[in-house]
Protein backbone atom coordinates (compact mmCIF):
# COMPACT_ATOMS: atom_id res chain seq x y z
CA UNK A 1 0.00 0.00 0.00
CA UNK A 2 1.39 3.36 -1.06
CA UNK A 3 1.05 6.01 1.65
CA UNK A 4 2.40 8.91 -0.42
CA UNK A 5 -1.04 10.36 -1.33
CA UNK A 6 -2.03 10.40 2.34
CA UNK A 7 1.13 12.01 3.73
CA UNK A 8 0.00 15.68 3.49
CA UNK A 9 -3.22 14.92 5.36
CA UNK A 10 -1.42 12.79 7.93
CA UNK A 11 1.13 15.56 8.46
CA UNK A 12 -1.62 18.15 8.94
CA UNK A 13 -3.50 15.93 11.42
CA UNK A 14 -0.33 15.18 13.38
CA UNK A 15 0.58 18.88 13.48
CA UNK A 16 -2.89 19.83 14.72
CA UNK A 17 -2.78 17.21 17.46
CA UNK A 18 0.73 18.07 18.65
CA UNK A 19 0.15 21.82 18.68
CA UNK A 20 -3.26 21.33 20.32
CA UNK A 21 -1.70 19.29 23.11
CA UNK A 22 1.12 21.81 23.53
CA UNK A 23 -1.31 24.73 23.70
CA UNK A 24 -3.55 22.95 26.18
CA UNK A 25 -0.63 22.09 28.49
CA UNK A 26 1.40 25.31 28.33
CA UNK A 27 -0.29 28.71 28.64
CA UNK A 28 2.88 30.51 27.56
CA UNK A 29 2.73 28.71 24.20
CA UNK A 30 -0.65 30.29 23.45
CA UNK A 31 0.70 33.75 24.29
CA UNK A 32 3.71 33.12 22.07
CA UNK A 33 1.47 31.92 19.24
CA UNK A 34 -0.67 35.07 19.54
CA UNK A 35 2.43 37.30 19.47
CA UNK A 36 3.89 35.53 16.43
CA UNK A 37 0.51 35.74 14.68
CA UNK A 38 0.22 39.47 15.38
CA UNK A 39 3.75 40.10 14.10
CA UNK A 40 3.04 38.09 10.95
CA UNK A 41 -0.20 39.99 10.27
CA UNK A 42 1.67 43.28 10.75
CA UNK A 43 4.27 42.12 8.24
CA UNK A 44 1.54 41.24 5.71
CA UNK A 45 -0.16 44.62 6.24
CA UNK A 46 3.14 46.44 5.70
CA UNK A 47 3.68 44.57 2.43
CA UNK A 48 0.12 45.32 1.27
CA UNK A 49 0.49 49.05 1.98
CA UNK A 50 3.87 49.11 0.23
CA UNK A 51 2.37 47.50 -2.89
CA UNK A 52 -0.57 49.92 -2.76
CA UNK A 53 1.75 52.92 -2.92
CA UNK A 54 3.75 51.55 -5.87
CA UNK A 55 1.81 48.78 -7.63
CA UNK A 56 3.77 46.46 -9.93
CA UNK A 57 3.17 46.54 -13.68
CA UNK A 58 0.86 43.72 -14.79
CA UNK A 59 1.99 41.56 -17.72
CA UNK A 60 -0.34 39.14 -19.52
CA UNK A 61 1.24 35.70 -19.83
CA UNK A 62 -0.10 33.04 -22.20
CA UNK A 63 -1.44 29.90 -20.50
CA UNK A 64 -1.99 26.41 -21.79
CA UNK A 65 -5.32 24.59 -21.61
CA UNK A 66 -5.29 21.85 -18.95
CA UNK A 67 -7.93 19.26 -18.05
CA UNK A 68 -10.19 20.00 -15.08
CA UNK A 69 -8.81 17.13 -12.99
CA UNK A 70 -5.27 18.53 -13.27
CA UNK A 71 -6.48 21.96 -12.20
CA UNK A 72 -8.38 20.43 -9.27
CA UNK A 73 -5.36 18.37 -8.20
CA UNK A 74 -3.05 21.39 -8.38
CA UNK A 75 -5.45 23.48 -6.30
CA UNK A 76 -5.98 20.69 -3.77
CA UNK A 77 -2.27 20.09 -3.29
CA UNK A 78 -1.65 23.81 -2.94
CA UNK A 79 -4.26 24.05 -0.19
CA UNK A 80 -3.12 20.90 1.66
CA UNK A 81 0.53 21.97 1.87
CA UNK A 82 -0.18 25.70 2.31
CA UNK A 83 1.37 26.78 5.64
CA UNK A 84 -1.13 29.63 6.00
CA UNK A 85 -4.06 27.22 5.70
CA UNK A 86 -2.44 24.87 8.21
CA UNK A 87 -1.91 27.79 10.61
CA UNK A 88 -5.55 28.82 10.18
CA UNK A 89 -6.83 25.35 11.07
CA UNK A 90 -4.40 25.18 13.97
CA UNK A 91 -5.88 28.41 15.31
CA UNK A 92 -9.41 27.04 14.98
CA UNK A 93 -8.37 23.76 16.62
CA UNK A 94 -6.65 25.56 19.50
CA UNK A 95 -9.72 27.67 20.23
CA UNK A 96 -11.93 24.58 20.14
CA UNK A 97 -9.51 22.66 22.36
CA UNK A 98 -9.48 25.46 24.93
CA UNK A 99 -13.28 25.39 25.00
CA UNK A 100 -13.07 21.76 26.11
CA UNK A 101 -14.71 20.17 23.08
CA UNK A 102 -13.53 17.18 21.08
CA UNK A 103 -10.69 18.53 18.92
CA UNK A 104 -11.08 16.34 15.85
CA UNK A 105 -14.87 16.35 15.65
CA UNK A 106 -15.28 20.09 16.30
CA UNK A 107 -12.63 21.00 13.70
CA UNK A 108 -14.28 18.74 11.13
CA UNK A 109 -17.75 20.11 11.86
CA UNK A 110 -16.47 23.70 11.59
CA UNK A 111 -14.86 22.87 8.24
CA UNK A 112 -18.02 21.19 6.97
CA UNK A 113 -20.22 24.12 8.04
CA UNK A 114 -17.91 26.69 6.46
CA UNK A 115 -17.77 24.66 3.25
CA UNK A 116 -21.56 24.37 3.06
CA UNK A 117 -21.96 28.11 3.67
CA UNK A 118 -19.48 29.05 0.96
CA UNK A 119 -21.13 26.75 -1.61
CA UNK A 120 -24.60 28.05 -0.71
CA UNK A 121 -23.57 31.68 -1.23
CA UNK A 122 -22.10 31.13 -4.69
CA UNK A 123 -24.44 32.00 -7.58
CA UNK A 124 -25.77 29.11 -9.61
CA UNK A 125 -25.76 26.57 -6.79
Amino acid sequence: MDLAPYLPGMLAAYTILVVGVLLSQAAWAMSLLKLVGALYLSYLAYGAFKKMLSPPKLVHLPTEKRPNWQLFLAGYLLQVINPKAIAFWLAIASVRAMMGSDLVWSSFSFWARSLSRSSATQPGR
